[in-house]
């Protein structure tokens, strides 16, 4: 290995870096203020399920995003990659990326606090230096400099505000997940290989029949889920083992020979899949050996007559230039094969059998060993790219395209089984994916909808010689949202409501067509003002339609096909 240094004009930009870097950042910044003043008129198009001051947001968010993105293009693009020190690391995947190149000649980029732009630290504003509710790049965090140039005051402050994040989710997620990885590694320490290749507990109970379904470690795996990279191998064969003294084999030879040696015994250590994936290969292999003979006229008689032809003129030691005469039994016309049609594709019996016996002792060598430790392997895998991946939140300082907080706490859900997941999503495809009034019916049924979303007021009404509640329904929002509901479907959901004493001692009535009165009986225990009271607060959170646990639902476009709806 061979060390190197980084100089200062390793991290020097350009004249033409600067000038494309401050075209890009003033588009950005143009971007932006064209959504604020959107928003500001109200004309902003709001993303689906989002309010207006999240769609502003998360439109900024994206824009500022991809000037960062687009710098670090540039500085690729720029930089000489001959003699720069943090390109050649990048470029080789020693470390580093576009963004950490980017942040030291170019720009820094947006500085994420939560996976967000900047939040206010004083009232309606992040810093004292910015007008009060203040959208722009600047007032949110965004910073324009780079390491090279130096940061303003508030790029400072913002910098410091990201980097800090940084560093106290290193030291509090590093515990997280060492903790987890414990409880991983004691949960899972008695699962072993047996000698029957079964996974077993300590108490002899099976948990896996065949390890990774084909007991192969992944350790010695080369290709893709396959212990073998069989074009390596066999061209590794061709060319190490010779066996100039034999003959060619055709396609269909090579298919037969292959499987004839397959269904020996000395390969029954190799189990059905893998034998097919390399019948597959070799039938692929059998297939270009037969179109290149087809494609030049080598056909079997052809190839017999060269080595009959061969012999004869090996046995003229006076004749010094050589010329291999084929004769075509059909026709009787003569001509001319050069040798080196003779090699193309050139494969042996041999030369195959070497290659089957490097498959097979590479797939001998990748089975899993019995008494293989799986259980810790399997913790060891999980609990380790878990602590990178919190600890590589640091090394960006707080950038929003790279900010990846969700990480963790979804793998602790998912270890600790809880029941409901806080990042829970469903993507159903309709099967009426381009009519879009079917596909807000669908959202109606599915997405939870309250009382109080579809009522235009609850209120008490006393009278003379009664008192009640008054349940108003606003029948225009519901046709205009496409609610498959009716009165009477809203009564039997306020009946059937856990938070409402059912009974006979409630009376509900359909008053109307829009209205529905509840009365409280005198034979319930407790005043009959306060019980009116709690039903009141109660009845707005009663669902009426919907699956209860869904709290969203959201018609998004199919990415593919613009037409096409799907709800998430």
């Amino acid at each position: 290995n061979r060390g190197f240094s980084i100089r200062l004009v390793d991290v020097t930009p350009g004249e033409n870096l600067l000038k494309a870097k401050r075209a890009l950042v003033t588009d950005g910044y143009n971007n932006c203020n064209n959504y604020i003043q959107q928003a500001k008129e109200d004309k902003l198009q709001l993303q689906s399920g989002c309010s207006r001051e999240q769609t502003l947001e998360a439109l900024i968010l994206k824009e500022l995003s991809e000037v960062l993105e687009s710098v670090g293009k540039l500085c690729f693009q720029e930089l000489q990659r001959s003699s720069n020190s943090p390109l050649i690391m990048a470029i080789s995947g020693s470390k580093g990326s576009n963004i950490n190149i980017s942040q030291m000649v170019a720009c820094v980029g947006q500085q994420a606090i939560s996976g967000s732009r900047v939040p206010n630290g004083f009232e309606d504003r992040s810093l004292l230096h910015f007008e009060k509710d203040s959208k722009i790049p600047a007032a949110e965090g965004f910073v324009e400099n780079s390491f090279y140039s130096g940061l303003t005051p508030t790029e400072f402050f913002f910098h410091t505000m990201g980097g800090r994040e940084g560093l106290v989710d290193t030291a509090v997620k590093t515990a997280e997940t060492g903790y987890m990885q414990r409880r991983l590694v004691k949960c899972l320490e008695d699962l072993c290989c047996q000698y029957d290749m079964t996974i077993r507990t300590s108490t002899n109970d099976i948990v896996q029949f065949t390890y990774g379904s084909d007991s192969l470690d992944p350790i010695f795996l080369e290709g893709k889920n396959q212990p073998v990279d069989y074009e390596r191998i066999y061209q590794r064969a061709r060319a190490k083992y010779r066996y100039d003294d034999e003959h060619p084999l055709y396609g269909s030879e090579m298919n037969n020979f292959v499987c004839q040696q397959l269904q020996q015994n000395e390969y029954s250590i190799m189990d059905e899949e893998y034998k097919k994936h390399i019948i597959k290969f070799i039938e692929k292999v059998s297939s270009n050996v037969d179109a290149i003979r087809t494609k030049h006229h080598i056909n079997d008689g052809s190839i017999s007559n060269i080595e009959e032809d061969e012999q004869e003129l090996k046995s003229n030691s006076n004749q010094k230039r050589i010329s291999i005469v084929t004769t075509n039994r059909s026709n009787k016309k003569q001509r001319s094969i050069p040798n080196v049609l003779y090699e193309i594709e050139r494969c042996t019996k041999s030369q195959l059998l070497e290659f089957l016996q490097l498959c097979k002792y590479k797939y001998g060598r990748a089975r899993l060993e019995p008494g293989t430790a799986i259980g810790a392997l399997c913790a060891q895998s999980i609990g380790e790219p878990a602590t990178q991946m919190k600890l590589k939140t640091f090394h960006f300082a707080g950038v929003a395209s790279m900010n990846i907080t969700l990480g963790v706490p979804r793998i602790k859900e998912i270890i600790n089984a809880v029941k409901t997941p806080s990042t829970s999503l469903i993507t159903a495809e309709l099967m009426n994916e381009h009519d879009q009034v079917f596909a807000r019916k669908v959202k109606g049924r599915i997405e939870k909808t309250y009382l109080g979303q579809i009522s235009q007021y609850i209120e008490e009404v006393y009278e003379c010689d009664d008192c009640y509640l008054l349940i108003k329904f606003d029948l225009d929002r519901i046709r205009l949202l496409l609610l498959e509901i009716i009165p009477t479907s809203i009564i039997d959901s306020i009946v059937e409501d856990k938070k409402m004493k059912r009974g006979k001692y409630n009376q509900l009535t359909l008053a109307s067509s829009d209205t529905i009165t509840l009365h409280v009986s005198d034979t319930l225990k407790g005043n009959m003002y306060y019980t009116r009271k709690r039903y009141k607060e109660i009845l707005p959170n009663i669902v009426v339609k919907g699956i209860s646990t869904v709290d969203r639902a959201v018609i998004t476009k199919d990415e593919k096909d613009d037409k096409k709806q799907i709800i998430c």
